[in-house]
C-alpha cells in the first residue's frame, strides 16, 4: 500500500504577507522514484511549445476524432438535437485549417472546444505530453453553501504549509480575478451536462485542472477577493504546475481502466488535503458509527468505484461493512457525493445489499449506435467477451436490423449479469438506507444511484441531479486493441506522444421503476433536497449527516 505525503510537494510554498506562495522548488514525493518538478504556468508553457506536435501528428489526431465520433459515439444523434452540435463538421473544417494554426495551444483549444460542445465528460480529447502528466493547482479549495437563504462560497481547505494571516478556512470568496465568484464558476464549467454539473465542475476547476483534459489557465495567478473579519481583502496566488506520472493504475487491477475528470479531481483533492491511500476506495477502513439520542446510525463514504481491488473483492468488502452494521444501527447513510465512477459492475452489484425491496434487482441496460463499425466490433468474438455476460453477440441481430431499417440504435441488454446482482444468499439490510449524492456523482456512481432509486431507495442530494454520465466508455487504444486481438484491421491508429481520446461507445438505459429512461445529460433526480452549510464544509458534513438521520427516522424498515 502506497501513501504520498504532501509536505515535500508544498516545500517552499508557505504564504507570506505579500504573496501567497514562496519560491518553487523541485520536490520528490515520498512515493515517487523521480523528481516531480513544480513550476510556473509560464515555464510550463515554454517547455510545452518546445515539444510541439508536427502538422502530420495534428492531422492524425483530427482523423482519429472523426472516426471515433462517426463510428462509435453512442450519443451523437441525440447530442446533435439537444445542443445543435456538429462536431464532425467542426473537425473536418479543422483538417483544412491545420496549416494555418500557429501553436499547439491553439490546436488543443480547437480540439477541446469541439468535444466540449457535446457536454459529455465521457467523450473527450486527451492532450499529449507534456500535458498528459501535468496538474495545475492552487493550494486551497472553494466550496459553496447556503446561509440566510443565499449561496456563499467558502474556502473550506488549505494545503499543508500554506500560511497566511487572513486567508484561511472559513473566509468567504467574493470575486475571482475580478469576476463575481458564481459567474466565474459558471464560465469554468460551461460544458457540464446540466446546470448542477456545470456549477460543481466549474467550482472545482477554479483551483485544480488536470492538463490531460484542460488547458492551463490563461492567467499566471489568481486574484481572489475575500471577506475576512468584516473586511474585503485581495490576495494574489500564482498557479503551480506539477508534473508527475499518472498513478491511477498503481493499484488498479485493470490498468487500462478509464478515469473521468471528476475522478481525477477527487484524487488530487485527497492527495493535497489528506494522506493519499491509492489502494482504498472508502473514506475509512471501518464504517463510521454516529451516536444520537435516537440510537446509532452507520455512515459509509465511497469516494470512487475505480478499481483498486477486483470487483469481487470490492463487493465483498462493501457487503462485510453493511453486515457489520445490520445488527447495531437503526439506519445507514451511503454517501457517494463527488464519486466520479469507475467499475460499473462493482457499483451495480452492491445495490442488492442496500436496496429496500426484496425482489429481483434488474441491472442497467446498454445499447449501441448502429453503424457498420459497431456491428463489426460486436462480431469480434473472444476479444470482446468481457463486454457483456455473453460477450457482444446479444447485440448483433438488433444492430443488423437497425442498419437495414435506417434506425439509429440497437436494442438494449445487460452489461452486469442479473445473477451477479442477485446472489443466492442476498440479505436485505433490515433498517432504512439513504444514499447521498451531488452533481459530481458521475458515471458508475450514477449506475449505483439509479439502481438504488429504481428499486425503491431514497436519494438525498445537495444538487438537483447527478452529473448526467449515462454510458459505457473506453479509450481509443482499447477499442483498437479489440480489433488487433481478433486479427482484424483496426479503424483506429496509434497516436504520437500519448495523445488520445475517450468515447462513450454504449448508451445506458435505466431499469426497475424507471425502465426505459436514459440518464445521459439529465442525471438522476433527487427525492429529497439539502443545502450544504458552512458547518458541513468546515466540520466533516455534520449538518448533512443530521439531516440524513432525521429522514431515516421517518422511513419504514424494509419488509
Amino acid at each position: 500500500m502506497t501513501e504520498l505525503t504532501r509536505r515535500t510537494l508544498l516545500a517552499g510554498t508557505a504564504a507570506t504577507a505579500a504573496t501567497a506562495l514562496g519560491p518553487r522548488s523541485v520536490i520528490t514525493p515520498a512515493a515517487a522514484n523521480a523528481p516531480c518538478p513544480t513550476i510556473s504556468i509560464k515555464d510550463f508553457l515554454a517547455g510545452a511549445e518546445a515539444q510541439a506536435l508536427s502538422n502530420d501528428e495534428r492531422g492524425m489526431i483530427v482523423n482519429q476524432g472523426i472516426e471515433l465520433l462517426k463510428s462509435f459515439y453512442a450519443h451523437l444523434p441525440i447530442k446533435r438535437v439537444m445542443y445543435g452540435a456538429d462536431p464532425l463538421e467542426r473537425l473536418r473544417l479543422l483538417q483544412q485549417r491545420l496549416p494555418w494554426l500557429t501553436s499547439d495551444r491553439q490546436f488543443h483549444a480547437e480540439m477541446l472546444g469541439t468535444f466540449a460542445s457535446l457536454h459529455d465528460m465521457h467523450t473527450v480529447y486527451q492532450l499529449p505530453q507534456p500535458y498528459a502528466m501535468a496538474h495545475a493547482w492552487l493550494p486551497f479549495k472553494v466550496e459553496s453553501c447556503v446561509e440566510g437563504g443565499q449561496r456563499k462560497y467558502i474556502v473550506s481547505r488549505v494545503a499543508d504549509d500554506f500560511t497566511h494571516a487572513t486567508f484561511q478556512p472559513g473566509v468567504e470568496v467574493r470575486y475571482w480575478s475580478g469576476v463575481p465568484i458564481a459567474r466565474a464558476a459558471q464560465l469554468a464549467g460551461g460544458e457540464g451536462a446540466n446546470p448542477g454539473a456545470r456549477h460543481a465542475l466549474g467550482l472545482a476547476r477554479l483551483t485544480y485542472r488536470h492538463l490531460r483534459w484542460q488547458l492551463p489557465p490563461e492567467e499566471e495567478f489568481a486574484i481572489v477577493r475575500y471577506l475576512a473579519g468584516g473586511q474585503e481583502l485581495d490576495i494574489s496566488i500564482p498557479w503551480n504546475v506539477s508534473t508527475n506520472p499518472d498513478r491511477s493504475g498503481l493499484c488498479d487491477v485493470d490498468p487500462t481502466g478509464t478515469c473521468t475528470e471528476v475522478e481525477q479531481i477527487q484524487k488530487f483533492r485527497k492527495f493535497l488535503y489528506r494522506p493519499y491511500d491509492f489502494c482504498h476506495q472508502f473514506s475509512d477502513e471501518d464504517p463510521e458509527l454516529i451516536s444520537t439520542p435516537d440510537g446509532d446510525f452507520g455512515y459509509i463514504r465511497i469516494f470512487t468505484f475505480e478499481r483498486k481491488v477486483s470487483d469481487d473483492q470490492f463487493v465483498a468488502d462493501f457487503r462485510a461493512k453493511v453486515d457489520r452494521l445490520a445488527g447495531s444501527v437503526k439506519g445507514l447513510i451511503v454517501d457517494v457525493r463527488d464519486n466520479g465512477g469507475g467499475a460499473t459492475r462493482a457499483s451495480e452489484r452492491i445495490v442488492q445489499f442496500v436496496a429496500p425491496t426484496p425482489g429481483t434487482i434488474d441491472p442497467i441496460r446498454l445499447y449501441f449506435v448502429a453503424t457498420p463499425v459497431t456491428l463489426q466490433l460486436c462480431k469480434l468474438g473472444a476479444p470482446v467477451q468481457g463486454l457483456g455476460p455473453n460477450g457482444l453477440t446479444t447485440w448483433i441481430p438488433s444492430i443488423e436490423r437497425a442498419l437495414q431499417a435506417g434506425a439509429p440504435f440497437s436494442d438494449s441488454f445487460e452489461y452486469t449479469s442479473k445473477g451477479a446482482c442477485n446472489v443466492a444468499d442476498r440479505r436485505v439490510f433490515p433498517h432504512p438506507v439513504i444514499v447521498v449524492t451531488s452533481a459530481l456523482t458521475y458515471s458508475a456512481g450514477e449506475y449505483f444511484v439509479a439502481g438504488f432509486q429504481d428499486h425503491g431507495g431514497m436519494i438525498l442530494s445537495v444538487d438537483e441531479t447527478t452529473g448526467g454520465g449515462g454510458a459505457g466508455v473506453r479509450q481509443d487504444f482499447e477499442l483498437s486493441q479489440f480489433f488487433v486481438d481478433a486479427n482484424q484491421t483496426s479503424p483506429l491508429r496509434d497516436l504520437s506522444k500519448d495523445a488520445g481520446f475517450k468515447v462513450a461507445f454504449r448508451r445506458a438505459m435505466r431499469s426497475g421503476l424507471s425502465t426505459g429512461r436514459d440518464f445521459e445529460d439529465i442525471g438522476i433526480a433527487r427525492n429529497k433536497s439539502y443545502a450544504m452549510t458552512r458547518n458541513d464544509l468546515l466540520n466533516n458534513n455534520q449538518d448533512l449527516k443530521k439531516e440524513a438521520i432525521r429522514l431515516l427516522l421517518q422511513m419504514p424498515s424494509p419488509t
